[in-house]
């Protein structure tokens, strides 16, 4: 697999700046550096000449969509879905991951609401068995519990190493969020 552009390497560490400057100097952008920068503009003019680029994975083995959920760009993400993403589209790399796992990984409600929406299956799992709902328990974050289970998370779903979400919310001292997980199994 070969490497990722040192735009997207740039952004990977968590150099926005520097993986900005890096896109200013380059003459044009491809899809995945538009998506992840959130280029929007750039992303809707290279899929309206090519939208099967849409389906496109990366050399890293992510889809253009993967990078606009786990920058937390939504309208970079609208585009694609709009040409033909995939919503479920698993990385090619080890990780393994769906947008919804890397919407879930930035805790953005906005993105998992618009790939729930487009279809994205919310029970699919990523390397070590995990889920969204999963990412979320360990995160504390109650609200996407909450949201995650609305729209069928299977709070009873084990990640490759026997712990459910619950046994994950409980070893972080989650309380709100075992008490929502609690709920839903009652119910």
């Amino acid at each position: 697999m070969s490497q990722a552009s040192t735009v997207l390497t740039a952004l990977y560490a968590g150099k926005k700046d520097e993986a900005a400057y890096l896109a200013s100097k380059k003459s044009s952008l491809d899809l995945f550096e538009a998506a992840a920068l959130g280029r929007t503009a750039r992303v809707t003019e290279l899929l309206e000449q090519h939208a099967p680029r849409a389906k496109k994975f990366a050399d890293d083995g992510y889809t253009a969509l993967h990078l606009a959920a786990f920058f937390g760009h939504v309208e970079a993400a609208r585009v694609l879905l709009q040409h033909g993403a995939e919503v479920d589209a698993i990385a090619r790399n080890p990780t393994k991951v769906t947008p919804l796992h890397s919407a879930a990984a930035i805790g953005s409600r906005e993105l998992i609401v618009l790939l729930l929406d487009a279809g994205a299956r919310v029970n699919e799992k990523q390397k070590g068995g995990f889920t969204a709902l999963q990412a979320c328990a360990l995160q504390g974050n109650v609200e996407l519990v909450r949201l995650l289970l609305e729209r069928g998370a299977d709070p009873l779903l084990r990640a490759d190493d026997g712990r459910s979400a619950e046994g994950m919310a409980r070893e972080k001292g989650h309380a709100a969020v075992v008490a929502a997980l609690g709920e839903r199994k009652r119910k």
